[in-house]
């Protein structure tokens, strides 16, 4: 399929203010994590490189300091895994995922929305944690133009959410935004180009299956089955395990994910509807909010196949959930069966034999199924009956002979 002839992004236009803007966000906001990670640093030699890298950080260009922050994410990597230095409360990388800017009568503020929270006192940029802060609820509820209100510890607060943005950051550069009413995106050559409205990013995937409309930023990518995330977004991220997912949440799969904690949630809904990802996101949810009674050690997801296993598995870590079992039914119930019943030793065998494989799906074994299932439960009955008659029986004979013991006294 031929790539689209996509529309650059002219200068003096709504779309080029929104890309400056958020170009000049994303570096404050890298600086400032670059300098968090400078003040933790606690080795000599490990402080004079962060403190020389944090120098020409500090006097990059915007469009320079990708690969100078990248540097600083491969150094701080390093320093924690040799325990130089703490790991950073947020991924440098992509730091973020979502922005607002609140108007609450007498200012303007920025909120941004991510995968771990960072809040210091005395800097310029608050990323807020979307499973914790209660100002993250107005990413998910309201759109662009509403008039929010919400109640925050207590005190109530409104406004108007003047803008409400999707961010897609790539190893540190920014790559796509998208609002309501407009989108776009950088091409490999860092050209900017409004995107159609049939290519913004949306929420798919399900059973495994679910195809996606080609990149307009190149020719169609080929088809790669069992990847639920972003649609249409291809040709501009390097990962696909949930580098934008919880940004595309909408406002009842958020409440899904965050309802207490008590009592079963059941997804229902046809394939695409979000429904592996709204029970990724409430673990994570359930996980970061009660710890102590949902561990990653306590949980387990049970999946139809095996490839979902693995995605699964693999997508987990990036929601801060790290241990949990993934396993198939089939697999649960191998393992249940030989924890329940060790003495039944069975031998698996993979390959059936042919007239093997047609007697099992034979319509008749279904009704032979059931009637030896009926047999079992009778018999099952029966026993249950003889031995609640033996008990009564053992304890008439006991109050009779303790009668005449009474008696013979």
């Amino acid at each position: 399929m031929r790539a689209l002839d996509l529309e650059e992004v002219r200068a003096g236009t709504k779309e080029a203010a929104i890309i400056d803007e958020e170009l000049t966000l994303l570096a404050k906001v890298q600086r400032q994590l670059a300098q968090d990670q400078i003040e933790d640093a606690t080795k000599a030699e490990y402080d004079q490189e962060l403190l020389a890298l944090r120098d020409q950080i500090s006097e990059a260009h915007v469009e320079d300091l990708a690969p100078l922050i990248a540097e600083m994410y491969r150094m701080q990597a390093l320093g924690a895994a040799n325990g130089k230095g703490r790991t950073l409360p947020v991924d440098v990388k992509c730091p973020y995922f979502g922005h607002l800017k609140l108007f609450d009568g007498k200012k303007t503020r920025d909120v941004l929305i991510g995968n771990r929270g960072f809040v210091k006192p005395g800097s310029e940029v608050a990323i807020v944690d979307w499973r914790n802060a209660p100002v993250s609820r107005i990413y998910y509820r309201y759109d662009e133009g509403d008039d929010y209100e919400e109640s925050f510890g207590g005190r109530a607060s409104s406004g108007v959410v003047q803008a409400r943005r999707t961010i897609s950051i790539v190893n540190g550069e920014l790559r796509r935004i998208t609002w309501t009413g407009g989108s776009v995106a950088r091409k490999g050559d860092d050209v900017w180009v409004q995107i159609p409205s049939d290519y913004r990013p949306t929420l798919g995937g399900g059973a495994g299956v679910a195809s996606r409309p080609p990149s307009p930023l190149e020719p169609a990518p080929k088809f790669e089955p069992g990847q639920l995330g972003v649609v249409g977004d291809e040709s501009l991220r390097d990962d696909k395990h949930l580098k934008e997912i919880t940004a595309l949440i909408d406002r009842r799969q958020f409440e899904l994910i965050t309802q207490p904690e008590s009592g079963i949630v059941i997804l229902q809904g046809g394939a695409g509807s979000g429904k592996t990802t709204v029970a990724l996101h409430r673990a994570a949810y359930l996980h970061f909010n009660d710890p102590s009674t949902f561990s990653p050690k306590k949980m387990a997801v049970v999946v139809k196949s095996e490839p979902l296993t693995e995605y699964i598995s693999r997508v987990l870590p990036s929601l801060d959930v790290h241990g949990t079992q993934v396993i198939t039914l089939e697999g649960w119930m191998r393992k249940t069966r030989k924890k329940v019943l060790p003495e039944l030793k069975q031998r698996t065998i993979e390959d059936v034999p042919p007239v093997v494989g047609r007697l099992k799906k034979h319509p008749a074994i279904l009704a032979l199924l059931e009637q030896g299932v009926a047999r079992e439960a009778e018999d099952i009955h029966l026993r249950l009956a003889d031995a609640v008659s033996r008990d009564r029986a053992g304890g008439v004979r006991r109050e009779v002979d303790l009668a005449r013991e009474i008696g013979a006294a």
